[in-house]
């Protein structure tokens, strides 16, 4: 298993920023690897996820959640499980935002670790960069 994390300070507030990233549809705008997101329940959503070598049909699960500070939610499927805690809290009437992925790869995926830790991480920088940019157009529309 390895870890992976990114940050960012945004200037809106907090409660805005939670309830964009809460809302789970929103990954399609910003995240590059979601195709698709289907919410089942408040805590269950039925993802479609594109890792290029692979795609991925699968439940993602809210486990934790403290409403406007943290959430985590889960993925488990045949070859890799991964958990992801987005973080929040306010800063100078601004959000630091930070998002942690746990991943654990199974079977033959476990050989390629290296590529997908180096890669996992250019891609949670460039999809933070993203949701930088929509939240910012979230919010003018709001």
């Amino acid at each position: 298993m390895f870890e992976t994390s990114v940050n960012a300070f945004i200037d809106l507030p907090s409660p805005f920023v939670y309830e964009y990233l809460r809302k789970m549809e929103n990954q399609i705008h910003y995240n590059s690897s979601i195709q698709s997101v289907e919410k089942l329940s408040e805590q269950t959503y039925k993802i479609k996820i594109d890792l290029g070598i692979m795609t991925l049909n699968e439940t993602y699960t809210i486990t934790k959640e403290e409403p406007q500070v943290f959430f985590e939610a889960e993925c488990k499927s045949n070859g890799m499980n991964f958990k992801d805690r987005y973080q929040l809290s306010s800063e100078n009437g601004g959000t630091q935002i930070t998002i942690i992925d746990q991943m654990e790869l199974k079977g033959l995926f476990q050989l390629s670790e290296f590529l997908v830790k180096m890669n996992l991480k250019n891609q949670m920088e460039a999809n933070l960069q993203n949701l930088l940019k929509c939240l910012k157009e979230a919010y003018k529309t709001s």
